[in-house]
């Protein structure tokens, strides 16, 4: 599944996250919902795509987790960002969700 929003700037973000229950959160300290949101910043600082400037949040949310190398009973999340122009393409979808794929695939490879 994937959603997107316009790009917030930094307090939306924070607000969005907690809300969403991903930052500060009893079960986190500081330090972890910090590098969670540093994390965040860092992948969506340029388009996921083409390196332009970004314009949307993309949250990249797949059915079953597990299969993206997520512990059993913990949700993987993949938040990047896209400009206008990649926005319009047709299937961009599948290109941020094959390119997510490609990812994960390299990092389990040990590429």
């Amino acid at each position: 599944m994937i959603k997107t929003m316009t790009l917030p700037g930094k307090d939306e973000l924070i607000s969005f996250l907690k809300k969403q229950g991903l930052i500060y959160q009893d079960n986190q300290t500081d330090e972890q919902s910090e590098y969670f949101l540093e994390r965040v910043c860092e992948n969506t600082k340029e388009c996921f795509l083409c390196a332009g400037k970004p314009h949307t949040l993309g949250i990249f949310v797949p059915d079953d987790s597990l299969r993206w190398g997520a512990i059993k009973g913990k949700q993987r999340i993949f938040f990047y960002s896209l400009c206008q122009k990649c926005l319009k393409l047709k299937g961009a979808a599948v290109m941020v969700e094959n390119k997510i794929s490609e990812f994960f695939l390299r990092k389990e490879g040990g590429s």
